[in-house]
């Protein structure tokens, strides 16, 4: 389905995003637009947390494409 979620704690760790998109079978590739980054609390009920995720929908996923994803979470 092309979504990612990358999982990590805002109050012991920092996320950069330094790299992602789709390669399809022809080898074109497709960056993924930064705009279209979601992120949301990770918390299934109104509970206070440091828990957030990071929601990619990577352009072009299909059968056969790779998807390329860099990132880097720092303590």
């Amino acid at each position: 389905d092309g979504v990612v979620r990358i999982y990590w704690d805002t109050h012991r760790e920092s996320l950069t995003l330094m790299e992602a998109s789709t390669i399809d079978p022809t080898g074109r590739a497709t960056r993924f637009d930064p705009a279209n980054l979601r992120v949301r609390d990770d918390s299934e009920e109104n509970l206070f947390t440091d828990q957030r995720i990071a929601i990619l929908q990577l352009p072009g996923v299909r059968e056969g494409a790779i998807t390329v994803i860099e990132y880097e979470r720092t303590t």
